[in-house]
């Protein structure tokens, strides 16, 4: 699952691996997991070069595992290493409408800004900036997840079994 903040990619995964009956991870989980902190915390204090750093080696990790669903963070495929990671797996890019992802955000503390523009300027500049690598990791799947969360899954899910 790849796909910017908010977009479902977690509450989707879960589904989705329920669905599958695969083990679930996330690379944010995955962080807090190894390094006591978690996502927010690193990048308020250390910045999100050195997040990306530890981002980086929980998607190694969890990208080592033999099936799942992995919902990795929402700049995770800027990161060369982490596309080439990834790369045997099959990709769902998840998106949502501008107003859906800033409803989502709005006066959520746990996602802190990325950059200092408004949350719905910072939403539409960072699309557009990673909007390449998403593509990049070749999505078998785009799916709207401002739709039934059941729909989303099985889309999801006929997609990716048609893929096997």
């Amino acid at each position: 699952m790849i796909g910017l903040r908010a977009s479902g990619k977690t509450t989707v995964g879960r589904a989705l691996a329920d669905r599958l009956q695969l083990p679930f991870y996330d690379s944010d989980e995955r962080v807090t997991a190894r390094t006591g902190r978690t996502p927010a915390q690193w990048l308020a204090s250390d910045g999100e070069a050195a997040f990306r750093e530890v981002e980086q080696a929980a998607i190694t990790e969890l990208a080592q595992r033999p099936d799942g669903v992995l919902a990795a963070g929402g700049g995770a495929p800027t990161v060369a290493e982490n596309r080439a990671a990834l790369a045997g797996w099959s990709t769902v890019l998840l998106l949502a409408p501008l107003d859906v992802l800033v409803d989502r955000l709005a006066g959520d503390s746990t996602r802190p800004a990325l950059t200092d523009r408004s949350l719905p300027d910072e939403i539409a500049f960072l699309g557009m900036a990673r909007q390449d690598h998403y593509l990049a990791m070749g999505p078998v799947v785009v799916a709207e997840t401002d739709r039934p969360l059941a729909d989303v899954v099985e889309e999801i899910a006929e997609a990716v079994s048609a893929q096997r």
